[in-house]
C-alpha cells in the first residue's frame, strides 16, 4: 500500500461516514475507497465527497454535539430559529 492511500484508509476510519455528493447520500467506511488519489465511494465512484464535522445539529434532540455527516452545511438561521434543510436523520435506519 502506498504512502497516500494507506493515510487515506486512516482517514476513511476516522471520519466513519460521509456524504457523497453524487449519490446524494450518506455513505459508510464500508462503502468508501482509499486509492492514491484520494477517497472515492465504491458505489458510484466519486471523489467528491463531504467529509463529516462535529456540530449542534437542530434535528438532534441533545445538546451534545453529533458528527454531522455534512459538515454542518445545511445548518440555517429562519424566522423560527435554528434548523437544518437536510433533516438526515443519519442515526435511524432506512
Amino acid at each position: 500500500m502506498t504512502g497516500k492511500k494507506a493515510e487515506y484508509e486512516v482517514k476513511i476510519k476516522e471520519w466513519e461516514y460521509c456524504f457523497c455528493n453524487v449519490c446524494n447520500r450518506i455513505r459508510y467506511a464500508d462503502e468508501l475507497e482509499a486509492t492514491d488519489e484520494g477517497i472515492r465511494c465504491k458505489i458510484c465512484g466519486s471523489y467528491e465527497l463531504t467529509p463529516p464535522g462535529w456540530v449542534r445539529c437542530p434535528g438532534d434532540m441533545k445538546s451534545s454535539a453529533v458528527k454531522c455527516p455534512v459538515g454542518g452545511k445545511g445548518i440555517k438561521v429562519g424566522d423560527q430559529g435554528i434548523y437544518c434543510e437536510f433533516k438526515c436523520y443519519f442515526r435511524k435506519p432506512e
